[in-house]
């Protein structure tokens, strides 16, 4: 089983929607590629959904190095985009070690276990924003 990763355009941000195994790197080509589409179609949101994964989660370390990476690619980009991580256990790590590697690096980053709370949270930062 691969990671599969389809990115999906919505009105006030991008979706990344993750289906199969956990394995790291796909998602972040998928990050990578999103970022330069939200510059592109001027959202500032990317919604990470691991939902769809199934199988062992990525331990805890590797977890906080996705998180730097994300931060890395954003800053990289000079990007302000607010990265959203949605995913119930095992796939969301409770302790948010990927919110706070991320964190460390000076991004912004939320997560939340279900899609319903990250979408009522991206209306709220997009009416802040406007």
């Amino acid at each position: 089983m691969s990671t599969d990763v389809e990115i999906r355009r919505k009105e006030d941000h991008l979706h990344l929607v993750c289906r199969g195994e956990p394995s790291l790197r796909p998602i972040l080509r998928a990050f990578q590629q999103a970022v330069s589409l939200a510059e592109e179609y001027g959202v500032h949101v990317v919604l990470i959904d691991i939902l769809g994964l199934e199988g062992p989660s990525p331990e805890p370390v590797e977890r906080f190095q996705f998180g730097r990476v994300i931060a890395r690619i954003l800053s990289r980009s000079g990007s302000a985009i607010c990265v959203v991580f949605v995913g119930l256990p095992p796939a969301s790590n409770p302790a948010r070690v990927a919110e706070s590697g991320a964190r460390v690096r000076g991004a912004r980053v939320e997560d939340f276990p279900t899609l319903e709370e990250a979408r009522q949270w991206i209306q709220e930062y997009a009416a802040e924003a406007n």
